[in-house]
């Protein structure tokens, strides 16, 4: 058995696409078939900038509250418990005025028919 670490102090700080008080530390990268799950910190007045889906992306949101956009749409609320999927190649951003930690899942193919939808 081995207990790993997630926390920021073991992850870096993304400032690309005008992200602030953004830091990812890795959990996982698989291959051949591409996936990877990232814890996602976000401090104060985090940032992650707006910026295209490199592949389908998932963000579920495990501690605090902040807002998400796709496209040109306006700002939407996510808190714990609730997660956002995003298409490849859509442009998205992510927001929080009080800190927020979320799971990243990317992958070249995620399945999320069957998650129900916020109300």
């Amino acid at each position: 058995m081995r207990i790993v670490r997630f926390d920021e102090s073991v992850g870096r700080a993304i400032q690309a696409f005008g992200s602030n008080q953004f830091i990812i530390s890795k959990v996982v990268r698989a291959e051949p078939k591409f996936v990877q799950i990232g814890y996602a910190h976000l401090g104060t007045n985090g940032l992650i900038g707006y910026h295209q889906a490199a592949c389908p992306q998932l963000l579920v949101v495990v501690q605090g509250e902040g807002w998400v956009r796709s496209g040109e749409g306006e700002r939407l609320p996510v808190k714990a418990g609730q997660g956002v999927y995003w298409e490849q190649g859509e442009w998205h951003e992510t927001g929080t005025a009080g800190g927020l930690t979320a799971m990243l899942i990317e992958a070249d193919a995620l399945d999320v028919s069957g998650l129900p939808e916020v109300e």
